[in-house]
């Protein structure tokens, strides 16, 4: 930014005295080629590093479906912990004292999938675009992400299996 600013501002004086340098023409017009040609790349580059917005927008996508479905298992969890059974249904997990709706796919708006498979196991499913494992890899360094592997997920429609571990989850009264 400094530099394509700099070369702004060089060009600027330039422009304005240009009868007092004749003389570095040809050197101010190849200084300022070769600051649009280093410009161009810099942003060239940067796509190559950092993504196109297209892919940027679908990891983006990716980070928000995890992370609904990691609400939506919490809250499954803690059904399972109040009623000791599994929800039929993800409309059975509305609350309005809580305030808690199942989240929709962020981009198609349709419902997440939800299916019981046993009395204590359960799996949610989406459809993913890439297969980043979210927010995870976003924050944490790899070696941290790789401990974290049951929210890696492949490309396309993808279901993440849940079976509770009543030990673990029960309520102790």
């Amino acid at each position: 930014v400094f530099l394509i600013a700099s070369v702004v501002f060089i060009y600027y004086l330039w422009n304005l005295h240009q009868e007092k340098f004749i003389k570095w023409a040809k050197a101010i017009k190849f200084f300022i080629r070769g600051a649009i040609v280093l410009t161009i790349l810099i942003i060239v580059s940067g796509f190559f590093m950092i993504g196109s917005p297209k892919a940027e927008r679908l990891r983006s996508f990716d980070v928000r479906r995890v992370n609904d479905l990691q609400n939506i298992q919490s809250q499954i969890v803690y059904f399972w912990q109040q009623k000791e059974r599994l929800p039929k249904n993800l409309d059975e997990l509305k609350d309005n004292i809580s305030g808690f709706y199942p989240s929709n796919d962020p981009e198609t708006k349709k419902p997440y999938e939800y299916k019981i498979i046993s009395d204590l196991e359960f799996e949610l499913c989406a459809d993913l675009k890439t297969n980043k494992t979210g927010l995870i890899e976003q924050v944490q360094p790899v070696s941290f992400s790789d401990n974290f592997d049951n929210w890696k997920h492949e490309i396309g429609r993808f279901c993440f299996q849940r079976k509770l571990d009543p030990e673990l989850y029960k309520i102790k009264k």
